[in-house]
């Protein structure tokens, strides 16, 4: 089995860490608004903004 590499609160596997989207919740809960910026690709941001909702 490949071992899963973790990068700050991106996975290569998953796009993004259960950790990373409880704390982008509990920003949205306390009426904080969250921006992503990033030099991945579009479609790897969309899969990231879509694991947010």
């Amino acid at each position: 089995m490949k071992e899963e590499r973790k990068f700050g609160a991106a996975s290569q596997r998953n796009g993004i860490t259960d950790r990373a989207r409880a704390a982008v919740c509990q920003l949205q809960d306390a009426g904080i608004l969250f921006a992503i910026t990033s030099g991945r690709p579009p479609l790897s941001m969309k899969m990231i903004i879509d694991a947010l909702k």
